[in-house]
């Protein structure tokens, strides 16, 4: 080899490397290990308990089984030699079609969103860094070069709108010889391209339901030709999520490949649009090149693995078209991708790193008389002016005498563990964000030490401290240590655990994000696209400073040393500390602390017995709340939203209000009056329930101090959003992660008749069989998938319980669960945060659009910690987070009585094409009704003064 010629190499490699780490990439467009496709996958205990009810999971009813028991699908194919460019039309099941593809091809799947460069041109030269002139023979740049197909995703509004569409248009018109398959609204993008209409479908929109869809079978197949409908049944259940249709009567150049008739059987669930029995396409060709659209969703759970089947047909063909074609395609895109699959600096070699901290554990044994997590906190931390208390409220009765089996129950399963805590340890600190709602000179990030009370300001976000300090500063701890008190004076020793401990907290962070931290993960979610940077995204709509309640961070953590755990399974307490390696100091210090609350703790054993439940109290005079918007607002928003959906702008949103109270306590005689919120808790999780209720309190002891958060959280929530535990059957670093979306609510009945129950059994049914809550369901559910699908590894995403009704204290929940895995070692709970948040049953889909809608038809009002999420991330890497809801926000009246307290209760429901208006409206009073109701027994007992906000 020539000098000049190495040279030249040299000169390549480091252009390639430098556009590797420039040039807007997905960051998951890694190379996967082939990985069985797993789409519907029961737990073990469901699949028998269910029985036949997953084949109603969609259609609500339908005998035919949609989802096969074992749930995989796709492990016959061999990989393809495929590289594809999905481009992501800001949808919100994007990563479904994602992970679908990954598992088919050998290669990255590349995700761009569709306004990630200003042009076709800039796109283009983009892909001619990648690929020198020498190796390309001379010739120009094109598509052909770097991939051999192209996936359109589904997404917000319509072909016809330059904006929506970014590069997409310019992408079909200039590659007619790449096979295309366009999604919903890629498929609508084809049609307008080639001169077809794209027009508002006669029978309105139709989103999150099945429909039969039937196709031609074509008896001799051109081989330049692919047949999307290869070893699928005629006809077969699609779902769609549309507003918008190709109309192919004037376009000839365009042949209709399937449809469907829109055939409205019960009127009462047409909602606001009309019936008609028009022919719809739902999947089209153009006739002389390889380009494809679906209008329906492929990807959907609800399609299942006939929308699996037709990605397979598509790719397969597009592999054959240019073995057949013999087109080059050069292997240096390949090769650069392989450096995105590496582990960053922050995590190689991460077991052989010392971690900053080492956990330590001291196990209380039960007996009869130990108190219970309520006495505890009343005596430990009510006072406290910071505190938190992760209470699963249904455990107590879940787990008595005749405690049923766990496995069987899920509100039982998932209120085992109670974890409470306070900021008051040797290393605890607490670390408060008030972000982009808040007034600028309020804005940033505050850390304060519980024992130097100095206050640090950093420059960065919630999530990106988090981040840095739980991988830059090594506190991940996979180990933990058992101190034992050997003899009557409290000697302690240091033993090697036995048994691990039956939960994954480790100590570490326990707060909460609100809402508007949806700021910055979207800004993250464009930047990992190739989308728009975060110093230049701004929401259209953003929450306004000046109604924003200065005393509620945007997000606030504390950084927990000190911390205990009950088990409401066998009545044990567990001790939690967090002691800084390698200093004795530390570890003296926690180990005092354990030995002195494990004394309190026993002292208090015959209290239990003086528990007594109290009896509900009955609304008698309702307090006055006052709506955020009225109920003719809230009416006209909800007009909006139907607007909005029909016009392609959104499948659902989840439109919310805030209910508000001004609340005069008179002085107590024994207690503070920041003390006041957790006497209102306390009333709460007696008369409601439910597996991840919580609470937390912020008040700042010096008041002059910029930034103090003085808020108090009474939560009883009945939603998970997102866990993450460790996989207890696989090697390596591997968790769990989960979320459990609802969507679908129905009041129970209470009454005392002898056929109360059977009663209260036809409601839950009634909710099962609804088509409208089973549409929001699937919407939502589909949107986890794809949120989960960012970041777990190709192939784990699945869904063990679909549709599920679970019964609470006063109402009946539609509950799905959705679970994937991640490699620990790759991807923190930081990232699953980041892709997932807020919470998709919170948003609505397409979450980018929905959420910018949402700020204007909710008039820039901060939702604060309602709709966000609370609760932990532990130090060896696990996570879980409730959603913020059935909840009251507290604090105090600045200015004013020292007694006085703001209460605000947010509540709201999914607005889909099927939704009424004044359903909807009736549907956002019973979700706050036990919390007004809960408030005016508060009220009551502490002979409070009420006056509404004004």
């Amino acid at each position: 080899m020539t000098g000049w010629a190495i040279v030249l190499l040299k000169l390549c490699t480091t252009i390639n490397a430098w556009v590797q780490t420039t040039r807007p990439r997905s960051r998951y467009g890694v190379a996967r290990k082939r990985t069985l496709t797993r789409w519907y996958v029961p737990d073990d205990d469901a699949a028998s308990a269910q029985g036949t009810e997953r084949s109603s999971a969609v259609a609500g009813g339908q005998e035919e089984d949609l989802f096969n028991q074992h749930g995989f699908f796709g492990s016959k194919q061999q990989l393809l030699d495929l590289r594809i460019l999905l481009v992501d039309n800001h949808d919100s099941y994007t990563y479904n079609i994602y992970q679908y593809l990954s598992t088919m091809t050998q290669h990255a799947v590349d995700v761009i969103v569709n306004d990630a460069y200003s042009s076709w041109d800039e796109f283009i030269t983009s892909l001619h860094h990648d690929c020198p002139e020498d190796e390309n023979g001379g010739s120009p740049i094109n598509l052909q070069d770097h991939y051999d197909c192209v996936v359109l995703s589904p997404g917000p509004g319509s072909p016809t709108e330059p904006s929506d569409m970014g590069i997409v248009l310019d992408l079909i018109r200039r590659n007619s010889q790449v096979p295309i398959l366009g999604v919903c609204l890629g498929h609508q993008a084809l049609g307008y391209v080639y001169g077809c209409d794209v027009k508002l479908a006669p029978s309105g929109p139709v989103h999150g339901q099945l429909s039969a869809v039937t196709f031609e079978v074509e008896e001799e197949n051109d081989e330049c030709t692919c047949d999307l409908f290869k070893n699928l049944r005629r006809p077969f259940d699609v779902v769609r999520y549309h507003s918008l249709v190709v109309d192919t009567s004037e376009c000839s150049c365009i042949e209709p490949l399937a449809w469907c008739k829109y055939q409205e059987d019960d009127d009462a669930t047409a909602g606001p649009f009309q019936s008609s029995d028009e022919n719809i396409c739902m999947a089209l060709r153009h006739k002389n090149y390889p380009h494809y659209g679906v209008q329906f969703h492929p990807e959907s759970i609800g399609t299942g693995e006939a929308g699996y089947q037709l990605i397979w047909n598509f790719c397969e063909f597009a592999q054959s078209l240019r073995q057949r074609r013999n087109v080059h395609t050069t292997s240096y895109l390949r090769k650069g991708s392989d450096d995105q699959g590496k582990e960053s600096p922050a995590d190689a070699d991460n077991d052989e790193k010392d971690s900053r901290y080492r956990v330590l554990l001291h196990k209380i044994e039960a007996d009869l008389i130990l108190p219970l997590p309520e006495q505890v906190f009343d005596e430990f931390y009510s006072s406290c002016a910071d505190s938190f208390w992760l209470d699963s409220s249904t455990g107590e009765t879940a787990f008595g005498e005749d405690m049923v089996d766990e496995s069987s129950c899920p509100i039982s399963s998932n209120s085992r563990f109670s974890i409470m805590g306070a900021n008051d340890g040797l290393l605890s600190r607490k670390i408060e964000y008030f972000g982009r709602e808040h007034k600028p000179l309020d804005r940033g990030l505050r850390v304060r030490s519980a024992e130097s009370k100095e206050v640090r300001l950093e420059s960065e976000g919630i999530l990106s401290y988090l981040r840095h300090e739980m991988e830059d500063g090594q506190e991940l701890v996979q180990s933990i240590e058992e101190i034992v008190f050997e003899d009557s004076n409290g000697q302690a020793a240091v033993a090697a655990v036995a048994d691990e401990p039956p939960f994954d907290y480790r100590g570490g962070y326990v707060g909460f994000l609100g809402y508007e931290v949806r700021h910055d993960t979207q800004c993250w979610s464009f930047q990992q696209e190739g989308g728009m940077s975060a110093c230049e995204w701004e929401s259209t709509g953003r929450s306004s400073d000046t109604k924003t309640n200065p005393n509620i961070p945007t997000a606030a953590f504390f950084f927990v040393d000190r911390s205990l755990v009950y088990d409401h399974k066998t009545g044990e307490w567990y001790l939690i500390g967090v002691s800084t390696n390698n200093s004795e100091e530390s570890f003296d210090d926690t180990v005092s602390w354990m030995r002195e609350t494990s004394t309190k703790i026993g002292n208090l054993r015959r209290l239990r017995a003086l528990e007594e439940s109290k009896e509900p109290h009955c609304l008698v005079d309702e307090i006055a709340f006052v709506p955020n918007r009225s109920k003719a607002q809230y009416q006209a928003d909800i007009a909006r939203s139907h607007e909005e959906i029909r016009n392609g702008e959104s499948y659902e949103l989840c439109v919310t209000n805030q209910l508000e109270l001004k609340v005069d306590i008179l002085p107590h005689p024994t207690k503070e009056v920041r003390e006041m919120p957790f006497e209102l808790y306390k009333l709460l999780r007696r008369r409601n329930a439910a597996p991840f209720s919580a609470f937390m309190s912020l008040h700042a002891a010096d008041r002059s101090l910029p930034g103090s958060g003085r808020v108090s959280i009474c939560c009883s929530s009945p939603e998970r959003f997102l866990s993450i535990n460790r996989a207890s059957s696989s090697t390596g670093r591997r968790f769990v992660v989960e979320s459990k979306p609802i969507k679908g609510t129905a009041a129970r009945y209470v009454g005392s008749e002898p056929d109360a129950r059977e009663i209260d059994q036809r409601i839950a049914q009634t909710l099962k069989l609804s088509v409208k809550d089973r549409a929001e369901n699937l919407m939502i559910v589909d949107l986890l998938r794809n949120d989960l699908g960012r970041v777990c590894e190709v192939g784990t995403v699945h869904v063990p319980k679909l549709m599920n009704i679970e019964t609470y204290a006063t109402v009946h929940q539609m509950v799905s669960t959705v679970r994937g895995t991640i490699n620990g070692d790759k991807t923190s709970a930081i990232d699953v945060i980041e892709a997932c948040f807020p919470g998709g049953s919170m948003t609505g889909a397409p979450k980018q659009r929905t959420m910018d809608i949402l700020d204007e038809i909710e008039q820039g009002v901060s939702r604060g910690p309602y709709s966000g999420c609370l609760g932990y991330i532990s130090l060896n890497g696990c996570m879980d987070m409730n959603i913020v809801i059935r909840s009251a926000i507290l604090t105090p009246v600045d200015g004013e009585m020292p007694n006085r307290w703001n209460v605000s209760i947010g509540c709201g429901g999914a607005i889909t094409a099927l939704s009424n208006s004044e359903d909807e409206y009736e549907e956002m009073l019973l979700k706050s009704r036990i919390l007004r109701e809960t408030i005016d027994e508060w009220r009551r007992l502490n002979f409070v003064e009420v006056d509404g906000i004004t």
